[in-house]
């Protein structure tokens, strides 16, 4: 058990200064709002077959590309999360495209949750973990302003916050 919890400790450390070096170095160049968001995976459905393709290989994280030129990210991520289990109920799915609108990306951490959850990362072995979570960084989440969107279904959604249960995925569909 000791282990578990030395490897839950070292990720989350090591989760927000990965998140802070990626932020640091390029960061969000492309802000979409949720309507903005929802509008372009209507327009551009092979954004959603590669979120459902990178979800299907399970491939843990990806950053998105705010530009070819000015490079940095956007502000949505596709996320595999088998570990926390599905998060659609509608679809069985257990991967999702999340979009972050908390203008405060470089603190706050403790209010906030990484996704995909620690679990996923430590299954690896300890000659991988540190390569994987770089790679494949973990994106924090803020319950109250960041949405979850799921590329099977083509619905955005809220999250939600339990005490007892952490962060949730609402599966309330929202309209634009």
């Amino acid at each position: 058990m000791a282990n578990i919890n030395s490897n839950l400790d070292y990720f989350d450390t090591q989760v927000e200064k990965n998140w802070l070096n990626y932020i640091n170095l390029d960061g969000i160049t492309k802000r979409y709002s949720a309507k903005e968001f929802y509008e372009e995976m209507q327009n551009d459905p092979s954004e959603r077959v590669r979120a459902i393709n990178l979800i299907n290989s399970k491939v843990l994280s990806t950053l998105t590309i705010g530009s070819l030129f000015n490079g940095g990210f956007t502000n949505y991520f596709i996320i595999c999360d088998p570990a926390y289990g599905i998060i659609c109920d509608k679809c069985n799915s257990y991967g999702a495209i999340v979009l972050l609108l908390d203008q405060n990306l470089k603190s706050n951490f403790e209010n906030k949750v990484f996704l995909p959850v620690g679990e996923n990362y430590i299954n690896f072995s300890p000659n991988l973990y540190s390569f994987i979570l770089l790679h494949y960084p973990a994106i924090p989440v803020n319950y109250k302003t960041d949405y979850w969107y799921c590329p099977y279904c083509n619905e955005m959604h809220r999250f939600e916050y339990d005490s007892d249960y952490g962060l949730m995925y609402d599966q309330n569909v929202l309209k634009f």
